[in-house]
């Protein structure tokens, strides 16, 4: 442009008040457009800002597990040796025990709760979980998957580094891998934990919270000893199995929540 609006005004004779206005309006305009493009600038940079830190911290967030997982595997082996030298005649004991008081409706109570354990219905609710979360709560989302899926890898590589039999009682379920660590309660321990802790997160009342926290505590548990009153797990089996999966899931909150941001933050 040549010249501005008032100049042209003013070449062609306007009154002076006629310039004064263009002057002023066309002030108004290139403010508007300075600023303008200075917030898309910045948004922008914003933008591109939280890319570059965002991607590093979820790579330190997969790099954590990755070694959590062989952490956890170690540990679970020497835990599994571990139990099998110094808990042998007392879980066997205790297998027996349960074995003994054995009555319809509570076989029909254990089979239930292993059913409520068993990688089947966990996978189903696992995908249920993420496919209700991920769209407003990314973290809590990836959280349950992984938890999940990071416990079934556990129990796996740890029955076969740990090689132990099952409980030489009456089997009420069909079984065939190792007995140690109980793959029921390591991946029932991790999910509903993992789920426990979505819940926490949502700043439920208290007695919603305590009421979700005691739920979740049950539950595992009789997950647990359903395993070994059904005569397919000694009690260090179970045992060991809660631990891993518990302690998996703790971290796995731990470190996808601070790396994997929600979708409003992304908003």
């Amino acid at each position: 442009m040549s010249c501005s609006l008032a100049q042209r005004a003013t070449k062609a004779g306007s009154p002076p008040i006629v310039a004064l206005y263009n002057r002023q309006r066309e002030s108004r305009l290139t403010q508007h457009s300075y600023s303008k493009e200075g917030r898309d600038r910045t948004a922008r940079s914003a933008r591109n800002g939280w890319r570059a830190v965002r991607a590093p911290t979820a790579l330190v967030g997969a790099r954590t597990l990755l070694v959590a997982i062989v952490a956890l595997v170690l540990f679970g082996w020497g835990l599994g040796d571990l139990s099998r030298s110094m808990a042998g005649a007392l879980d066997l004991h205790l297998v027996d025990e349960l074995a003994t008081h054995r009555t319809p409706v509570l076989t029909a109570i254990a089979h239930w709760l292993s059913w409520v354990g068993s990688s089947y219905f966990i996978l189903l609710w696992t995908v249920v979980v993420f496919v209700v979360l991920h769209r407003d709560r990314r973290a809590d989302a990836f959280a349950v998957v992984v938890s999940s899926a990071g416990a079934a890898a556990i129990f796996y590589l740890d029955k076969l580094l740990v090689g132990r039999p099952r409980p030489p009682v009456q089997h009420l379920e069909a079984v065939s891998s190792a007995s140690f660590p109980s793959g029921h309660a390591t991946q029932s321990t991790a999910f509903y934990l993992a789920l426990g802790f979505v819940f926490l997160a949502a700043r439920l009342p208290r007695a919603a919270a305590t009421a979700a926290a005691v739920a979740t505590a049950l539950l595992v548990a009789g997950i647990a000893i359903s395993r070994v009153y059904l005569g397919v797990h000694y009690p260090s089996d179970v045992a060991g199995g809660v631990l891993l999966g518990g302690v998996w899931a703790a971290l796995v909150r731990s470190s996808l929540c601070r790396s994997v941001p929600s979708s409003r933050a992304n908003a």
